[in-house]
């Protein structure tokens, strides 16, 4: 690795730490920022409109987030990177135009989207689950507002493993019904075959729950953090050769897929080089076995990079 690429992971590792801080820091204020009591009398009156009203701090908070914190740090990052771009090519200059702008703030409203998304439906969703096995509503409250940070499909997975908790103490069993259990990941259905079901206690319920919660939400905070600073990345590093390609300093040069080639890379990121033999013009997407796309991250956790070099 040459010191340019060492100064990216440098710059990346910086950024995805701070975007996961950052993340982790606006779910803990908004957690504390909620009227317990509004959202309590809410949840006992089954007023939906009311339940949404009392978490909408949630999307505003977070939004205030993005809109106060990330985007300096968006900014600085995305054109440190742009100037190594292009500092890489020979040519240590780098202003960017109104569609580099364009591009970098489009990827900062969809990251902010993606932390409020659906955060009132689930919530509403969640507590009539939970009133149907006629729990408090100020345990159906404390629920939904430890809730906030996790995605819908997290939240459906948590409200599956706890309702299955709670049915396994009732009704002292160990079966549960396998449509169920596939909305499960591996470690819910693993506590699920190892309970005892006259032996869960109420206090089990809770425990476990807020395990799972807690190795889910952090999970998607680093996950976001991880795809955000690697989007950054290559949208900054794209807009520099583009910039350099307007004043026909890199005529001749494609891009080019570059996986880890290490035991971790999947079999469908290793292919791309071989589907793209001679590259890609600098419009042009790869080849991929997902399909086409422009640029990496191609999955979650996707560690393929990109090079510009003549063929």
């Amino acid at each position: 690795m040459n010191t340019y690429d060492l100064e990216i992971e440098r710059l990346l590792s910086t950024l995805q730490e701070r975007i996961y801080t950052g993340i982790k820091a606006a779910f803990e204020q908004t957690r504390g920022e909620i009227d317990f009591t509004q959202l309590a009398d809410a949840i006992a009156n089954q007023d939906d409109i009311a339940i949404a009203a009392a978490l909408d701090i949630a999307n505003t908070r977070i939004t205030e987030y993005g809109n106060d914190e990330l985007a300096d740090l968006f900014a600085q990052t995305f054109e440190s990177v742009a100037i190594i771009a292009a500092t890489l090519l020979g040519h240590p200059t780098y202003k960017p135009d109104t569609t580099a702008l364009i591009m970098r703030d489009n990827l900062l409203f969809r990251t902010v989207s993606t932390l409020i998304e659906r955060i009132e439906a689930a919530s509403i969703r969640s507590s009539r689950i939970m009133a149907s096995n006629a729990e408090p509503p100020r345990t159906v409250a404390q629920y939904l507002i430890k809730n906030i940070g996790l995605s819908d499909g997290q939240i459906k997975s948590l409200d599956t493993f706890r309702a299955m908790l709670i049915r396994g103490q009732r009704r002292n069993t160990t079966y549960f019904p396998a449509a169920q259990l596939r909305r499960l990941n591996a470690s819910q259905r693993s506590i699920l075959r190892s309970i005892v079901p006259n032996e869960i206690t109420d206090d089990d319920v809770e425990r476990l729950t807020n395990q799972q919660r807690r190795i889910m939400s952090n999970h998607r905070s680093q996950t976001t953090a991880r795809a955000r600073a690697y989007e950054l990345h290559h949208l900054a590093q794209q807009s520099a050769w583009e910039q350099l390609d307007r004043e026909r300093q890199i005529d001749g040069y494609r891009r080019f897929w570059i996986h880890t080639n290490d035991e971790r890379v999947r079999h469908s990121h290793r292919a791309i080089p071989g589907l793209n033999n001679h590259g890609r013009g600098l419009q042009e997407p790869f080849q991929t076995p997902h399909g086409p796309t422009h640029s990496p991250p191609l999955e979650i956790n996707c560690r393929c990079r990109l090079e510009l070099r003549k063929p």
